[in-house]
């Protein structure tokens, strides 16, 4: 019978290579009774079998990993417990509550060892949670591996401002995600490998990991977050995406690319000193009287009746904010499964800078656009 319950990874000068390999990361963003490994080690899993899991391998501790997520769970704390096994050996189990930014348990992290053994350094483990209108709330580990803006950890972030950061991403799982029901179900839980870069230009590979579940009523979609760069085999660039970013845009405009089944735009195209920069930082409101003709727009591409459509709105990004007119030239570029469109939109009259004035990243951004644009 095996004795050496855990075996320590030998030395690399790395003291983060241990920790890697050793913790596997139990989603639990529905609840216990639907846990599942997302993480062995470092290797991402699809929502696999707890018991398939490294730390797994003895049956008698095998059995006892389900009472320790349970009980970090209800607790929402560390919780720690002792297998006896053969030849008078010790076994040592510890769940630690990966926390959402509602202080809801997203996954536990286990950790299996001899008696006595010390306790690896735990990775860097984010989580997030999404509302209906896809603003994002996360824990500082969470905006540190997406590389959202520094000092900004807790404050809400659109679709097109998470997925600006990405070189590569499975679009079409995450949106599904948020499909608007009346147009196509949306799915349940979806994990995939985001790839992206940090400040000094490295690329990272980041495994992200959601399910949808209720609060209070309300579809939320949770999020686990972890860096595996190294793991598994790196996403290629979308270049479609990449050529897109770098189209230049006319002043005064801006460009969009929506999608069709959840009416997200989840790709905002400005130009460098554009004061329409930060109008991605805010999801837009739209008159009473106008609303009905976005959501008309948005169902008659979707359903491929027309190829173009010409509105024309007011808009505002705050309550108190004046609203302002803006034309938007819609044109449908993609059929299939994951219908699109390219949004050609225009202001008209005055544009407020910033766009939402006690928002310190409209007013930072505001600040970059004064600096950076071209002295007449």
């Amino acid at each position: 019978m095996r004795t050496d319950i855990h075996k320590p990874t030998e030395p690399t000068g790395d003291e983060t290579t241990p920790a890697r390999w050793q913790w596997a990361v139990i989603d639990t963003m529905d609840g216990p009774a639907n846990a599942s490994l997302i993480l062995d080690g470092d290797s991402p899993r699809n929502f696999s079998r707890v018991n398939r899991a490294s730390i797994a391998r003895h049956g008698l501790i095998a059995r006892e990993i389900p009472t320790v997520i349970d009980k970090v769970v209800a607790s929402g704390e560390t919780r720690s417990q002792y297998v006896a096994l053969a030849d008078d050996k010790i076994a040592h189990l510890i769940g630690v509550p990966i926390l959402g930014p509602s202080g809801a348990v997203h996954a536990v992290a286990v950790w299996t060892g001899n008696y006595g053994e010390p306790l690896p350094r735990i990775p860097i483990i984010g989580a997030a949670e999404w509302n209906g209108s896809g603003i994002v709330a996360a824990t500082n580990a969470a905006m540190f591996l997406l590389r959202t803006p520094a000092g900004d950890a807790l404050t809400g972030h659109t679709i097109p401002e998470i997925l600006s950061a990405f070189d590569s991403i499975e679009r079409d799982g995450f949106l599904a995600m948020f499909n608007l029901p009346t147009v196509a179900t949306p799915t349940d839980h979806w994990s995939g490998v985001a790839t992206l870069a940090d400040e000094a230009g490295q690329r990272h590979d980041v495994h992200i990991v959601t399910r949808a579940t209720l609060v209070n009523g309300e579809r939320r979609v949770r999020a686990v977050v972890a860096d595996i760069t190294g793991a598994a085999t790196p996403g290629r660039p979308d270049l479609t995406l990449a050529a897109f970013r770098h189209v230049p845009v006319p002043g005064g405009h801006a460009l969009a690319l929506a999608d069709l089944k959840t009416g997200f735009i989840h790709e905002w195209m400005v130009a460098p000193n554009s004061v329409l920069a930060s109008w991605r930082h805010h999801n837009p409101q739209f008159h009473p009287d106008d609303h009905i003709d976005v959501i008309n727009a948005v169902f008659t591409l979707a359903a491929g009746l027309q190829a173009t459509i010409d509105t024309s709105v007011r808009v505002r990004f705050a309550e108190d904010a004046e609203w302002m007119h803006i034309d938007a030239h819609w044109t449908r570029i993609l059929d299939g499964d994951r219908p699109q469109a390219l949004i050609d939109i225009t202001p008209r009259g005055k544009i407020p800078v910033p766009v939402v004035a006690d928002c310190q990243v409209c007013q930072e951004m505001a600040a970059a656009t004064t600096k950076t644009a071209p002295r007449p």
